[in-house]
């Protein structure tokens, strides 16, 4: 019963040391709660920076169209028009 008791004692505290580092020996459940609270503090500041990228991304990539398509609405040649006019000018 001792050695099962010995055992046992020296798994749980393998596993707070693994969670709170080898200082502690033990861990209260109250540590653990404000460790998780960090962490999903830490996870929902990282998702809301990654979503902050996508938006200023998705906006430079649709300025990009924008001017694009100012710029063919404005008299310039479109990739096929200049072929065909390249082409005609070879033919004659």
């Amino acid at each position: 019963m001792q050695d099962n008791r010995k055992g046992v004692e020296e798994k749980l505290t393998s596993a707070c040391q693994e969670i709170s580092g080898r200082m502690e020996e033990w861990i209260s459940i109250e540590t653990l709660y404000m460790n998780q609270e960090r962490r999903n503090k830490n996870v929902a500041i990282t998702n809301s920076q990654t979503r902050a990228e996508k938006v200023k991304t998705h906006g430079t990539s649709y300025q990009c169209q924008s001017a694009n398509d100012r710029t063919n609405r404005h008299g310039h040649q479109t990739n096929q028009e200049w072929e065909s006019s390249r082409t005609r000018q070879h033919t004659s």
